[in-house]
Parts: C-alpha cells; sequence; structure tokens
C-alpha cells in the first residue's frame, strides 16, 4: 500500500467503520504527545501497511502505530471515493457487522447478503464481486441475517456463510476454488 494508502482507507470506508479506526489512529498520537509509551515501539505486529484480519491483528486490538491520521487533522478528513455494492444486503433482514480486511491495495468488504466485494483501495472500483446467493428460505436466525467478515490466507479469501457453507474464494478473482 502506498504512504497515502491507509489514509485513504479510513476516509473511504464507511463512516460506522471509519470512526473507529479513526479514533485508533488518533489514540497513538494522543498517546505520544502525552509522552507515553507508544505501543508500536515495542510491538512489530501491529499494522502498518494493511488491516489483514478483524481488529487489524489476532489479538483485535484495533490499533494502528500510524501517525498520518491525528487529533490535529482527523477533523478535516473526507471522503476520496464512493462506490456501490448494488442492492446486496439492502433488505429489512440484512444486518452490517464486519470490518473491512486490506491488502495490497484491496479492500474486502462482505455484506449481510454474504455477497463479498474486492475494491480497489485508491479508486473504490469493484475488481470483483462474489454472490453468495443465499436461499431466501433461511429463517432460522435469531437477529437478522448478518455476516462477521472475511478472513486472508494463502492467496484465498475465506468466508463462513450464514447457510452453513464455508466458501474459499480465488483473492485476484473472486472465483470460488
Amino acid at each position: 500500500m502506498n504512504k497515502r494508502g491507509i489514509g485513504r482507507l479510513v476516509a473511504a470506508v464507511p463512516a460506522a467503520v471509519a470512526f473507529p479506526v479513526a479514533i485508533a489512529f488518533s489514540v497513538c498520537a494522543v498517546a505520544q504527545d502525552a509522552g507515553q509509551i507508544s505501543l508500536s515501539q515495542y510491538d512489530p505486529s501491529l499494522p502498518r501497511q494493511s488491516w489483514l484480519s478483524n481488529g487489524g491483528d489476532l489479538a483485535n486490538r484495533n490499533y494502528s502505530p500510524l501517525l498520518e491520521i491525528n487529533t490535529e487533522n482527523v477533523a478535516h478528513l473526507k471522503g476520496v471515493w464512493r462506490t456501490s455494492l448494488g442492492d446486496s444486503g439492502m433488505g429489512p433482514q440484512y444486518s452490517a457487522a464486519s470490518q473491512p480486511i486490506v491488502a495490497d491495495g484491496v479492500m474486502y468488504v462482505t455484506t449481510g447478503a454474504n455477497d463479498v466485494f474486492a475494491l480497489d483501495i485508491d479508486t473504490g472500483t469493484v475488481k470483483w464481486m462474489y454472490a453468495a446467493n443465499l436461499s431466501e428460505r433461511i429463517n432460522t436466525v435469531c437477529c437478522g441475517w448478518v455476516n462477521r467478515g472475511v478472513a486472508l490466507g494463502d492467496g484465498r479469501i475465506y468466508q463462513g456463510q450464514l447457510d452453513g457453507r464455508l466458501v474459499a474464494l480465488d483473492i485476484q478473482t473472486g472465483d470460488v476454488l
């Protein structure tokens, strides 16, 4: 990801995701301004180029050591692109409950319909889309159709779907493997 990548990421993701991420970024700056020891000074596992898992790292800390966004400039952030995911996950039965995953300049986003989108981080262009096509007859869920996001590994995107299937998608094309 280029130097401006994480800043563009925070400005580009939906407000429900951007706000916690922006807060996480600014907390680092506040800690350094206060003269405290920053978590990033002793933990090399913290995300610096990508956001590869829910919460940013395997400990789900929702913390980034990057300093490009801080308490002085966070109020000036603005969107750099907007994209459409069509009508995926737009019905009343759907819920959104996942963080995007970002790797190598691509943001992977899911919807309550269990569809997966790969978006170019610089432009918002949809690179590929996987349609889960779940049966409308699924009615055994308590709190609406929801998706908890994707996992990344070995050149694949993995998603546990509401119908109980685990799907592996090619990271470059979105094709089911």
